[in-house]
């Protein structure tokens, strides 16, 4: 029993699903938010893209009863995944591994039970993954994303989101996740400066205006809107990695430093 373990991966134990009681896997099949959830005999796994989606999942299993960690710190009913990186905790449960899958190394993982022994296929080149899966669909989980460039926000059927990014070397790239506030069609001006920038510098303009003020001190207005609109913009692309990367070299006399 193998499987495929890409971005963000929350690999569960079924024998502490079972544990739970009779309705234990139905509790955790209808908190499972997407369609990324395969298993073998022994583990399952759902998978993430952003890390806040991840965290709310975990808590969420948290409150059916699941723990992620023993006395000892190492992880107990589920444990947290990286592709492509070590455990942040012990795992005793789980071999990693990387194995050639036509010319492809795939990260996978497969279960340890109490004596030692790793449960693993009869053929050592196969395992689980989506239904639909193919090297040329796998994700490739950039942990570094100050190196992809925000392109656009694209909406999905089933109500998703999807970013796109342009990596250095012109491939482009989709990064999955769940709404957040400032995908509403008003509040994503925020992430693109220029609208926002016009957005602000009229309301600035408009407002010295309503005052009755001249017109050198409408124009003072308007640019104050105008970087007032950029430091918001500024802000946003520091702390979500989705506005243009220009916006994050804006001199900080423009923006508050973050804390």
């Amino acid at each position: 029993m193998t499987i495929l373990i890409e971005a963000i991966s929350i690999v569960v134990r079924l024998d502490a699903l079972d544990r739970l009681g009779v309705d234990g896997r139905d509790a955790f099949t209808n908190l499972v938010p997407n369609q990324t959830y395969y298993e073998d005999e022994k583990i399952g796994r759902v998978g993430f893209m952003e890390e806040h989606d991840a965290l709310d999942f975990i808590n969420k299993l948290s409150s059916i009863g699941l723990s992620q960690s023993d006395d000892s710190g190492a992880f107990m009913d589920f444990a947290i995944l990286l592709q492509g990186q070590e455990e942040i905790k012990p795992c005793p449960w789980i071999e990693r591994f990387e194995i050639e899958w036509e010319n492809n190394l795939l990260d996978v993982a497969a279960f340890v039970d109490s004596r030692g022994k790793v449960w693993l296929e009869d053929d050592p080149g196969s395992f689980f993954a989506p239904v639909d899966w193919s090297p040329d669909r796998g994700i490739v989980y950039h942990v570094n994303d100050d190196a992809l460039r925000y392109q656009k926000t694209l909406s999905t059927p089933d109500g998703g989101i999807l970013d796109q990014y342009l990596s250095p070397t012109g491939e482009v790239t989709f990064v999955g996740r769940s709404p957040r506030w400032f995908d509403l069609p008003i509040l994503c001006l925020i992430r693109m400066p220029v609208r926002l920038s016009l957005c602000t510098c009229a309301l600035g303009a408009a407002s010295a205006h309503l005052m009755q003020m001249d017109f050198v001190s409408r124009i003072y207005f308007g640019l104050f809107g105008t970087f007032l609109g950029l430091g918001m913009c500024a802000e946003f692309a520091e702390r979500n990695k989705m506005a243009p990367r220009w916006t994050t070299r804006i001199p900080s006399f423009i923006r508050k430093p973050s804390s």
